[in-house]
């Protein structure tokens, strides 16, 4: 059975998928096209397959791309806006605060559905257990009272 909730730009599908069992299907034609977009910069894949298993910091993920720190940076804020990418754990270090990010899906469908592209999102491991997760889908479905 599949049970599915029409919220605007985002369709929730609680339908079992393949690695998750909840796939978010993005049906604004524009955030769709800034995420494909953000997912054709060869920086922005470099960043996102660094991070895909586990968390890392900024730093480090610009010493294993060999991508310039400040240009890690400033795509980390992108992919976060974009929802590819959430912070994992913040520690503090000698003093110095040192944040996680890691990938916000283990998978991503591109479909055409009767002459419609799709795209679907399943959630990683990581991000499904993120309390994120939870505040993005209460904020993008309708309000009852």
């Amino acid at each position: 059975m599949v049970a599915s909730t029409d919220a605007g730009a985002l369709k929730i599908t609680s339908e079992p998928v393949a690695r998750g069992p909840v796939s978010l299907t993005i049906g604004d034609e524009a955030l769709r096209s800034r995420i494909l977009a953000g997912l054709g910069d060869h920086e922005n894949m470099a960043i996102i397959h660094s991070i895909a298993k586990e968390s890392k910091t900024a730093l480090a993920i610009s010493l294993e791309t060999q991508i310039p720190a400040s240009t890690v940076y400033r795509k980390l804020v992108e992919l976060k806006e974009l929802g590819l990418v959430i912070r994992d754990h913040v520690e503090i270090r000698g003093g110095k605060r040192l944040t996680y990010h890691v990938a916000a899906f283990s998978e991503i469908r591109l479909k055409s559905v009767g002459g419609v592209l799709r795209l679907e999102l399943v959630p990683s491991a990581a991000a499904a257990s993120r309390v994120w997760l939870n505040l993005l889908w209460s904020s993008s479905l309708p309000q009852t009272t």
